[in-house]
């Protein structure tokens, strides 16, 4: 796995996150973990957790950019009008 990948991982999941790759991967949660650390290779049995994770990762990055762009609008509602187009 490269340092890119892992590092998305370690942001954008957690230990619930590992949890709930291992129940749907049948990979043990501390396998997966040294995996996102990268202190074990990827097999072929190890990587349908890592993909399980990485979709976990995409959906959470995702619900980020939504709540993110609701906080810019309220944000916005804060400032006087003039101030809006900048």
């Amino acid at each position: 796995m490269s340092l890119e990948v892992s590092n998305y991982l370690r942001t954008y999941t957690n230990g619930q996150d590992k949890a709930q790759a291992s129940v749907l991967s049948g990979v043990g949660m501390s396998l997966i973990a040294s995996l996102v650390l990268r202190k074990n290779p990827l097999t072929d049995n190890s990587m349908k957790a890592i993909k399980e994770l990485v979709i976990i990762a995409i959906d959470k990055c995702e619900q980020l950019i939504i709540d993110a762009s609701k906080d810019v609008e309220s944000l916005r509602a804060i400032l006087p009008e003039e101030r809006e187009e900048s």
